[in-house]
């Protein structure tokens, strides 16, 4: 009998241990809230997987899905209106996560917080958060939607794909293409190999590129630099009044086309080769008298706006519609 209890005794103590240390079960489901304040700060960090961000007109923030089948455990807390949430996983190099591995999660934070998401092999969907949002992730792709105030996305190895944001915002990406669709206020695109593509009410703006393509829809422009380096750069000008452009293209053509009512001043410099065509009045461009290269000076109508266009080994359209 005595042996019988201390075996049950054993039994219990083994049992209780491995509940103490257990790491979370693989692929556990979470749906847990915290309070916050309206106007709060939220920092996620998930490794790798696919996350989602939502606002909501409560104080508090939600998360709900399912955790990577390798995590440890997760943090999820609140301090004075900050709020962080951080999945634990094992010590490993970058290279040897698994492709299918990764968290599935779904965030609701109050509409005026502040958000910061870091991650690895994570792909990113944001909406709706106007507080300020600053998305970071290597190996995924960012898509976004009518965020506010001081906005930065930023992924190497993915694309971003962006409508309605507002604000001061960035946009960056290695090896991927950015898709910008009806922003507003100071807009900064940097790629690197990849494409930028953007229909745009900015006014401001600078963008740069290398080894990719561009097409720019700008609808409100008073501040605009341009560089690009072998690239081919399409662009539709619609300008403010006092507006400042400046474009630099090296190794790839430009069409600019200017809206019908366009007036100003329009100085082109093409080097190394580079062609103008002036499809706006017909002047023709000067050839330089030593070297291959060209230069033209319009001057339309008494607009007090200016524009600076350099090329070198690219070939120059400038249009009116």
């Amino acid at each position: 009998m005595k042996n019988i209890a201390k075996t049950v005794t054993n039994l219990s103590l083994l049992a209780l241990l491995a509940l103490v240390t257990a790491p979370v079960l693989a692929g556990e489901k979470i749906d847990q809230i915290v309070k916050t304040n309206s106007d709060g700060r939220v920092s996620i960090d998930v490794m790798s997987g696919e996350v989602e961000i939502k606002s909501w007109d409560k104080n508090e923030v939600k998360v709900t899905g399912e955790l990577d089948d390798d995590a440890e455990g997760y943090q999820f807390e609140e301090s004075n209106g900050r709020v962080v949430f951080k999945v634990y996983m094992p010590q490993q190099r970058w290279g040897s996560w698994k492709s299918d591995a990764g968290s599935n999660l779904t965030f609701w934070l109050p509409k005026q917080n502040d958000v910061r998401f870091e991650g690895v092999n994570t792909n990113v969907k944001v909406n709706d958060v106007h507080g300020g949002s600053r998305i970071n992730t290597v190996n995924g792709d960012i898509e976004a939607s009518s965020l506010t105030k001081r906005v930065s996305l930023e992924t190497v190895n993915g694309k971003i794909f962006s409508t309605k944001l507002e604000g001061k915002i960035k946009l960056m990406t290695v090896n991927g293409e950015i898709e910008d669709r009806d922003s507003q206020g100071e807009l900064e695109i940097e790629a690197v190999n990849g494409d930028i593509n953007t229909a745009t009410d900015a006014a401001e703006l600078s963008v740069n590129n290398v080894n990719g393509d561009m097409d720019l829809n700008l609808r409100n422009i008073k501040e605009l630099e341009i560089n690009t380096v072998n690239g081919d750069l399409d662009v539709e000008l619609r300008t403010q009044r006092n507006a400042k452009i400046y474009i630099s293209t090296v190794g790839g053509d430009a069409n600019l086309t200017f809206d019908k009512s366009f007036a100003g001043t329009i100085n082109v410099e093409a080097h190394s080769g580079g062609d103008i065509t002036n499809k706006i009045n017909g002047q023709r461009p000067k050839k330089e008298r030593y070297g291959p290269g060209e230069s033209l000076r319009l001057n339309i109508g008494s607009e007090p706006i200016e524009v600076e266009i350099d090329t070198v080994s690219g070939d120059i359209k400038l249009m009116k519609k």
